[in-house]
């Protein structure tokens, strides 16, 4: 009875091993069949690979229209609704100001206008000066707006 004991890990061994061969076997079977090339059904051949929309190819033209619009011809730039005082005086201040922040002293000094007669422009002028002086004091003080 000793030998027979001997022998039972053997064919216990010898059995796993089977098992083992045949899962694989499995395995590789069960792999290669499923990347296989298969032929498509007779049905899916006959359709094309890629959906056409339902769509007109043939349509009308489009009259071609211009991108901007023409202003009439007698329209004229309309001026300025500010007094000539008041518009010189805000227009001074803030170049002042932007002078006045870089520490540039008439950089972007302008003091003409378009205003139409020679009294008005002279007005703008005056309120340019001015605005512009406390624009650049206010600017170099950082006090933009006169907040700071």
């Amino acid at each position: 009875m000793e030998t027979s004991k001997q022998h039972t890990p053997i064919y216990l061994l010898l059995l796993m091993l089977a098992l083992a061969a045949m899962v694989l076997w499995a395995i590789v079977l069960l792999k290669t069949k499923r990347n296989a090339v298969q032929p498509l059904p007779a049905t899916e051949i006959a359709k094309p690979a890629i959906e056409l929309p339902d769509t007109v190819l043939d349509m009308p033209a489009q009259p071609i229209m211009a991108d901007t619009t023409a202003l009439p011809q007698h329209e004229e730039i309309s001026r300025d609704p500010r007094a000539p005082y008041e518009a010189g005086y805000e227009d001074g201040y803030l170049i002042g100001m932007d002078d006045g922040a870089a520490h540039e002293e008439h950089a972007q000094y302008d003091e003409e206008s378009s205003f139409p007669t020679a009294e008005e422009r002279e007005t703008y002028k005056r309120g340019y000066r001015e605005g512009y002086s406390k624009g650049f004091a206010d600017g170099e003080a950082g006090k933009q707006f006169g907040i700071g």
